[in-house]
């Protein structure tokens, strides 16, 4: 007599990282086909009716579930396409010279003598301002200036009125880029968007004043970018040597800087609480909620200095990824849940992806992603191919560095290439030597910071400190 096994799909924890790439891939089936949102909608609602139906079964419950998420990104992307929307900014491109309202959503990016602003839409008019009609999208403008923040320009925040042409996206843009302007005229109107990140943003320019009159340049251009994500036209003669060596991460707003700001803040607030492992003792009850009090202290903490480094470092899509997988790390312990770094990519993923679809077309999502994958997968096949390594003189150390670095680099190797159409077989080399020296770089440029705002001498005493270890870096890469 043959018995029939019932056969149940066990996805060890990992329901989170299933319903990620289902919803990733109706988003990028979304991109390639065009359809209304309404029937997406339609079909979304009939399969959660049909999961609730399957619930009992797990084989047609994990099905059901897959195709729920599927359309469910597949609706996303729709109603956020441009694609048959009368509203967006994009419409309008080629109809002669327009009237445009909005306000800058993103701080300006400097782009040789020119500066970039986003512009998030919120009216047009086609008639010289006589009328005004709704409209929505972001677009790109292109203004001459090269000062980080223009006192007489346009700044993050600011409401604008444009008088221009409309023109289909330069290239490189993401797809949440609507339309392009040249040179278009620009009155500011008033001051808006988000009070905090705004404060925030111009924070970040006090700071780069501070650094600039503690160093002297390249340095203080180099520290800049190293600590607030901010290019200046002082780092122009270095970016190219940065691009070339594959260490552009260095220089940008980048989740791994917003990883080791997680690993200087535990390690600074470790005097807030005891390890109760070391106590020869049991705790008593009263000990024990004093030290979970410390514990989530030092986890609030390092929250509270993730969220504001990330958003003081641009917030780019790879400083948020790395800002929620950061947070994770922190509170999952605090609620007796183990840390799994795929869950919490899937996690990212969802968070940004629901308030952003277009974040995937993203390099800096992009590398971010893959680079912390290819970390996680791709270093312990590194590291027993580099054990021979260990046997050296620090040659532990030596050996884990290069894993990561080659993994992070081999991960990304196909996204660098086709997006900068380049290969550096010198980035790994080059990012063993400079990588180590991240961390204490940050570490004294918040220093000098923090120094330079309350007694300038102080910071100019602490920027010579970090002199030796910028002018090292500088030379490693354009040597």
């Amino acid at each position: 007599m043959i018995k029939n096994e019932h056969t149940t799909f066990d996805l060890h924890g990992l329901a989170l990282v299933v319903v990620a790439v289902a919803w990733v891939a109706g988003m990028l089936l979304g991109n390639v086909l065009p359809l209304s949102s309404l029937p997406l909608l339609i079909a979304a609602c009939a399969a959660f009716l049909c999961l609730i139906f399957f619930w009992r079964n797990p084989r047609n419950r994990i099905f059901t579930l897959i195709i729920l998420c599927l359309l469910l990104g597949f609706w996303r992307y729709t109603i956020a396409s441009p694609l048959g929307d009368t509203n967006a900014i994009s419409a309008s491109i080629g109809t002669g010279t327009l009237e445009i309202r909005g306000s800058v959503s993103d701080e300006p990016k400097l782009e040789g003598r020119m500066r970039v602003l986003l512009v998030a839409v919120s009216a047009i008019s086609k008639n010289a301002g006589a009328s005004w009609q709704v409209a929505h999208g972001k677009m790109e403008v292109e203004t001459l200036g090269e000062a980080i923040q223009d006192p007489y320009g346009a700044n993050y925040g600011d409401d604008v009125e444009l008088q221009g042409k409309l023109q289909i996206p330069p290239p490189h843009t993401t797809p949440d880029i609507f339309a392009s302007m040249l040179f278009p005229r620009i009155s500011v109107r008033g001051t808006g968007g988000n009070a905090v990140i705004a404060a925030l943003y111009h924070l970040r320019v006090t700071l780069s004043t501070i650094i600039s009159q503690s160093l002297p340049q390249p340095e203080a251009a180099l520290l800049t970018a190293i600590v607030l994500g901010l290019n200046t036209p002082a780092l122009k003669p270095l970016a190219s040597a940065f691009n070339v060596t594959g260490t552009v991460h260095l220089i940008v707003s980048s989740g791994f800087k917003v990883t080791i700001l997680a690993g200087l803040i535990l390690a600074s607030t470790r005097w807030l609480y005891t390890n109760p492992a070391n106590q020869a003792t049991p705790m008593l009850p009263a000990q024990k909620r004093k030290y979970n009090k410390r514990l989530w202290l030092t986890s609030t903490v390092v929250i509270i200095c993730i969220a504001a480094y990330t958003v003081l470092s641009g917030a780019g899509p790879a400083a948020l990824r790395a800002g929620i997988m950061g947070g994770l790390l922190v509170i999952a312990p605090r609620v007796g849940r183990t840390y799994n770094v795929y869950t919490a990519l899937a996690i990212c993923t969802c968070i940004l992806t629901f308030f952003d679809p277009f974040v995937l077309w993203d390099v800096g999502f992009q590398l971010s992603f893959l680079g912390t994958l290819g970390i996680v997968i791709l270093t312990p096949i590194l590291q027993k191919a580099l054990k021979s390594i260990e046997r050296l003189p620090f040659g532990h150390a030596i050996a884990e560095m290069s894993a990561v670095t080659i993994a992070a680099q081999i991960a990304t190797l196909p996204i660098v290439a086709i997006t900068f159409k380049q290969i550096s077989f010198i980035a790994p080399i080059t990012n063993i030597l400079t990588v180590p020296l991240l961390g204490i770089t940050i570490f004294i440029g918040i220093l000098i910071c923090g120094a330079g705002m309350l007694f300038a001498p102080l910071g100019i005493l602490c920027g010579w400190v970090a002199w030796p270890l910028l002018w090292y870096i500088g030379n490693i890469v354009t040597e």
